[in-house]
């Protein structure tokens, strides 16, 4: 009744209308205004009954990008909370030592999955025992522990802890240089006395690891990771690229020499196929579809996928995705390094605050929002 003729009489002024910025809610709030940019406030919906009924007559949702302003804002008083898209994490580590006794901070287990993603068309990186002595040199815990504060799990396979599909029985690569330096050994990479470095036919052991520049989280992870596997002969070059350009052409035409440096989100409810297929690693022939960076094509992994994808019995599904997780772990196309935690802050006394680490927004039960 109110989009059809707006359409009809002109389709394209459709987004501009009225009613894209105060749409008709039938939840606990309605909008009551939008300034773009601003503000978002809502109020109470004078219709809404039972356990929607909301405690709140009004929540105002302001738009900060800036995260000094965020912070000064909160101990201000003139806003009472941060999201989970606020802050980062070790800046909401910083803040808490600072304000811990006026506000609750609360780390949420995510579905953002950080990682390294091995090029395996490399020559290198196709021997598995290289990939599997660069996992043994990373001292992820550690790296975890600096610059986490240990609230970030350290991952072992593709799946967080709170997926159905989580395997925690998968292979392992806890810190063991004596170990990653057994199996380059074995591959034929010796350490030159001169600069420790390894060759093998008169060639360095010399990878490149990208990322996103600009990022100050992921250029401490690649500086420690550059220092640790230095220490078992593997000499990197950090080479990183703006955002724009390492998504768009880099990784999506897999321009990547060696390793990437990223992080996927994990859908809650379906087996990640597209990131593993074989089908679906991007080329020119396929158009660059899919998201199989590594070039990772296993037989039994593409058929586990596949079964996944049709299994409609959940326990049967997710015992199929922890026996990909498995099989993964085992051939180590990518290196996992952790899962991320969503960090939100709370001014003391605000009630049922209850980020989930999933895809949805943190307002899913602002109907129960209340002060002590």
């Amino acid at each position: 009744h109110i989009i059809e003729p707006i359409y009809k009489r002109t389709p394209s002024k459709l987004k501009k209308h009225r009613f894209g910025q105060e749409p008709i809610l039938a939840g606990a709030y309605t909008i009551d205004k939008w300034e773009p940019g601003q503000y978002i406030r809502a109020k109470k919906n004078p219709y809404a009954k039972g356990i929607l009924q909301p405690t709140l007559d009004e929540i105002v949702w302001r738009i900060i990008p800036q995260t000094n302003t965020l912070e000064s804002n909160l101990v201000a008083g003139t806003i009472d909370a941060i999201s989970p898209i606020g802050l980062s994490l070790d800046q909401a580590t910083q803040f808490e030592k600072r304000h811990s006794k006026d506000f609750d901070f609360h780390y949420t287990p995510g579905l953002v999955w950080e990682h390294i993603d091995f090029n395996l068309d490399n020559e290198i990186l196709k021997e598995k025992k290289v990939r599997q002595a660069l996992a043994f040199g990373a001292n992820r815990k550690g790296i975890v522990k600096l610059l986490f504060n240990n609230k970030q799990p350290v991952a072992h396979g593709t799946e967080p802890p709170k997926s159905p599909y989580h395997n925690p029985y998968i292979k392992k690569y806890p810190y063991d240089p004596k170990k990653a330096n057994e199996l380059l050994e074995q591959t034929g990479w010796v350490r030159k006395e001169k600069d420790g470095i390894r060759y093998k036919n008169e060639k360095e052991l010399k990878l490149v690891l990208m990322s996103t520049s600009g990022n100050k989280t992921r250029e401490r992870v690649e500086q420690l990771l550059q220092s640790q596997w230095r220490k078992i002969g593997v000499n990197v070059e950090i080479k990183n690229q703006p955002a724009k350009v390492f998504f768009g052409d880099t990784l999506r035409k897999r321009k990547y020499s060696h390793m990437a440096m990223y992080s996927w989100v994990k859908d809650p409810v379906a087996v990640s196929d597209t990131l593993w297929r074989c089908d679906y690693i991007p080329s020119k022939s396929n158009n660059y579809m899919g998201q199989n960076q590594p070039g990772w094509c296993n037989k039994k992994a593409d058929k586990l996928l596949k079964s996944a994808s049709r299994e409609l019995d959940d326990k049967k599904r997710a015992q199929i995705g922890k026996d990909f997780e498995s099989l993964w772990a085992t051939e180590l196309p990518a290196l996992p390094l952790y899962f991320r935690v969503e960090v939100s802050i709370t001014k003391k006394g605000l009630k049922n605050w209850s980020p989930t680490g999933m895809l949805q927004p943190v307002s899913w039960n602002a109907h129960k929002w209340a002060w002590n």
